[in-house]
């Protein structure tokens, strides 16, 4: 299969892709399908797709929603919430603890000036509304109320560490809690060393409210920005006010909320949803190793494994991709559930994705919670080999990615499963592969990654989190897979072996992709590796 391949050998992923077809829509008007420019395989064969839609011809796919302008002109009053904060704030309210915190970690090198510092932040959050939005109760309802950049100081707090203290102090800033109804979403610690020649730490903590994965690097460029800007002695380069996420919130209430077109998008992406998703199984016990303890919560502790596989195994999956017209995502994707339908003796696997919610380009700059959950439901019956499996995969997931726009919570409200505080709707594991632009930060001698910590809560059964390593000539270097789980649920040695099973059936796939499932299962059985080495968390890219 050679569809998509022009794309893909270029190093192009699903989203990016995604996002082409938005760019073709703004500029062009015209609503190609995701998968329709998928397997185009070429900007040549792009062209000629565009203009036969602009003949009138635009052939067959959902509607994507109407395009809003970049800054909505009046804003209704209140403000609602989006349906995904309208979540993280309930379950706030639930358990303030720090399972919806996002820690942030920069290292700085050299002298710091906490006063630049602060001045840099305060900029930072006069930028970016979203970071000074509090979630007041009106009439029994939460509403987004955005603050006036005077109306929400923003404190660093600073103290002296020694090194092995650096931990303790960044725990007990994760774990101070968050009042959403009055508090903004942010807050900043500068943790010194001994000595300013020591190095310091800067730690930022933000309510997942406020902030995914995509707006570390806006906010990380904004804040080094603004930061060499005081050191300076100037006043930063006015720059394009980015759009804002209250005003995403806007168009995605015109576009899928109560008053959305009964015949429009929001119901064609609904209908889809509603027909892929019908009698998806509750869960799948057959997994783990416990079962579920009725009336526990999500959000309690969580177990983690990391595993490194070398820059070898990553080529090959690579090219097994390339050479089936499919992603790495897909790739990966296909044998996790592979391996985990046999370990749940079951053929209709659901597995999760997340997506950057970030589809049109016009909200790249822009900090919030843009994320959005999709549900990859994957047939494995009828032992297939790996190929006809990842067609199988390919077709889910550029399906899926053609209905992302709608919320997950609006397909959860549709569906309406068994709901439990203990489970996650629709699917319980994860499968990602992070391919967002992650951001280095220059706010000392030397530039630095920021880095992520786990903040300590589990919020799905099983995150399978693989981040692609390339060397600094830009080649590849190897994967590694972040493995979270909750520990009432599986024990560490069966993730463990999750990992290496999972391995060894991506090795024997890539090898012959030609073989059935259940050749290349009782293949990963043999010559067991050895526990997956403990890995850096979010690595560079």
């Amino acid at each position: 299969m050679e569809q998509g391949a022009a794309f893909l050998d270029a190093g192009a992923n699903s989203l990016q892709i995604t996002r082409f077809t938005y760019l073709l829509r703004r500029e062009f008007g015209v609503g190609l399908p995701i998968r329709t420019v998928f397997d185009a395989g070429s900007l040549g064969a792009v062209a000629d797709l565009v203009s036969a839609a602009r003949r009138g011809d635009p052939g067959s796919g959902p509607r994507p929603p109407e395009a809003g302008p970049r800054r909505t002109e009046r804003r209704p009053d209140p403000l609602p919430l989006s349906p995904g904060q309208a979540r993280l704030w309930h379950l706030n309210q639930l358990d303030p603890g720090p399972a919806y915190h996002v820690p942030l970690l920069i290292p700085v090198d050299g002298p710091v000036d906490p006063d630049g510092l602060r001045a840099a932040l305060s900029a930072l959050v006069e930028r970016h509304e979203s970071l000074r939005t509090i979630f007041p109760v009106l009439n029994g309802e939460p509403v987004q109320h955005v603050l006036a950049p005077g109306d929400c100081p923003l404190a660093l707090r600073t103290q002296r560490v020694e090194p092995d203290g650096i931990d303790v102090a960044v725990r007990e800033a994760v774990a101070e809690p968050f009042d959403l109804t009055r508090q903004a979403p942010l807050r900043a610690w500068l943790l010194r060393g001994r000595s300013d020649l020591a190095g310091s730490v800067l730690v930022l903590v933000v309510h997942h409210i406020a902030c995914d994965g995509w707006s570390v690097g806006p906010l990380a460029r904004d804040l080094a920005a603004a930061y060499r800007a005081v050191l300076a002695g100037r006043a930063e380069a006015p720059r394009e006010a980015p759009a804002q996420y209250a005003d995403f919130t806007v168009w995605q209430d015109r576009a899928f909320g109560a008053g959305a077109d009964s015949a429009g998008p929001a119901a064609d992406q609904l209908a889809f949803w509603e027909k892929t998703l019908a009698d998806l199984p509750a869960e799948l016990p057959g997994l783990y190793d416990r079962p579920r303890t009725p009336g526990a919560r999500m959000g309690g502790g969580s177990g983690s494994v990391g595993a490194f596989w070398p820059a070898a195994l990553h080529r090959e999956l690579v090219a097994l991709a390339r050479g089936n017209g499919a992603t790495l995502f897909m790739v990966l994707q296909a044998g996790v559930a592979a391996v985990l339908a046999e370990s749940a003796a079951a053929t209709d696997l659901p597995l999760g994705t997340v997506t950057a919610g970030r589809s049109d380009p016009r909200w790249e700059e822009a900090i919030g919670f843009f994320v959005n959950s999709l549900t990859l439901r994957t047939d494995t019956s009828g032992d297939p080999s790996f190929a006809g499996l990842l067609d199988r995969v390919r077709s889910t997931v550029l399906a899926a990615f053609e209905h992302q726009d709608v919320p997950f919570e609006r397909v959860v409200e549709r569906l309406n499963p068994p709901r439990s505080l203990g489970r996650n709707p629709l699917f319980q594991t994860v499968v990602v592969l992070q391919n967002i632009p992650w951001p280095t930060v220059d706010l000392g001698v030397r530039p630095a990654h920021v880095i992520v910590p786990h903040n300590g809560a589990v919020k799905f059964d099983l995150l399978l989190e693989f981040w692609e390593r390339r060397d600094p000539a830009g080649e590849l270097f190897g994967l590694t897979c972040d493995a979270e789980y909750d520990p009432r649920l599986y024990d560490r040695g069966t993730v463990v072996g999750v990992l290496g099973r999972l391995r060894r059936f991506l090795t024997a796939a890539a090898g012959d992709p030609g073989l059935s499932l259940s050749r290349l299962l009782a293949a990963s059985f043999a010559t067991p590796t050895a526990h997956p080495a403990r890995t850096e968390r979010n690595p560079a890219p």
